[in-house]
């Protein structure tokens, strides 16, 4: 399959493709597609959004071009405008042990490129991935290689058991946009700008709007949860919250911060830790300016 990139095409092997998706998503339809595409079939699927929820139809991808899905769908060939179609998911048997990554590397598409071997020569990384694919990348068109693969895992990439929100003013049945406007929110602030505490932009995170509960399963191996932990700059000087940090109902780390004060950090020991749990409470002015931002949220071995 042949990929076009801003700076050179690339060639990958069919096989080694298990799923394609055409555009950027929600944080909830992003759960369900991980979800579909983990998910064993013995037929191709053509991934849709249809009423803020997935839908998919099993079938053959036939090929795929920059506006066009060619599926066969029960021998009938739908030739699909790509612009309807939020993704392929292609049926693959139980294949190779892939060798672990040493690094991702991002460029300035968005793109995260999987690192086997890395080499650096005249302006131009010259990358192979696990699956063998080589790639030639200019390094003005590199965002970040990042070596910390497996020992550090941002909260927004943990899968979470419990989001739970109660507003300080509740209503008799509460609405389900109510819901959504004040859910959290993974790198990005709550008005879907960059995260920023103390004129410092933060490009990974979470934001909480008091009060919210979020809970997460823990890998094993990883020792340390870190975070900056603040009231969103859009709402200072407003703010005054409480955030308590627990690990399998045993708390952790507890902070105060308000918009009046300079965030501070987290670092707690979760070493053997099955659960994290955050909650981010009321304050002394009620929930006026609780936006509450951990920055950098991580679990680290």
């Amino acid at each position: 399959m042949a990929l076009t990139r801003p700076f050179g095409p690339a060639e990958v092997a069919a096989g080694d493709i298990r799923s394609v998706r055409f555009a950027e998503t929600t944080e909830a339809l992003l759960k369900e597609w991980d979800t579909l595409s983990a998910t064993a079939s013995d037929s191709d699927r053509l991934v849709l959004v249809r009423d803020e929820s997935l839908n998919y139809h099993a079938g053959i991808v036939r090929g795929l071009s920059a506006d066009r899905v060619e599926f066969d769908l029960d021998g009938e060939l739908l030739r699909v405008k790509r612009s309807n179609v939020l993704g392929v998911i292609y049926h693959r048997a139980a294949g190779r042990e892939l060798p672990p990554n040493v690094a991702t590397l991002v460029d300035t598409t968005g793109s995260r490129w999987a690192v086997r071997s890395l080499s650096f020569d005249a302006g131009v990384f010259r990358v192979t991935t696990p699956a063998g694919t080589a790639l030639e990348c200019p390094a003005d068109q590199m965002v970040e290689i990042d070596f910390s693969e497996g020992k550090v895992v941002h909260l927004g990439e943990l899968p979470w058991r419990l989001i739970e929100w109660t507003p300080y003013f509740g209503l008799r049945e509460e609405l389900p946009a109510r819901k959504a406007f004040f859910a959290p929110r993974f790198d990005r602030s709550a008005a879907g700008s960059p995260l920023m505490l103390d004129s410092q932009r933060y490009a990974r995170g979470v934001t909480l709007r008091s009060r919210t509960e979020i809970e997460f399963d823990l890998p094993e191996g990883y020792r340390r949860f870190k975070a900056i932990v603040g009231i969103d700059d859009a709402f200072r000087p407003h703010g005054d919250a409480r955030v308590i940090v627990r690990g399998d109902d045993r708390v952790l780390a507890e902070t105060n911060p308000a918009g009046t004060r300079p965030a501070e950090w987290i670092d707690v020991d979760i070493t053997g830790l099955r659960r994290l749990s955050i909650v981010v409470d009321f304050g002394q002015d009620m929930d006026l300016g609780d936006q509450v931002d951990l920055c950098e949220a991580r679990i680290v071995k």
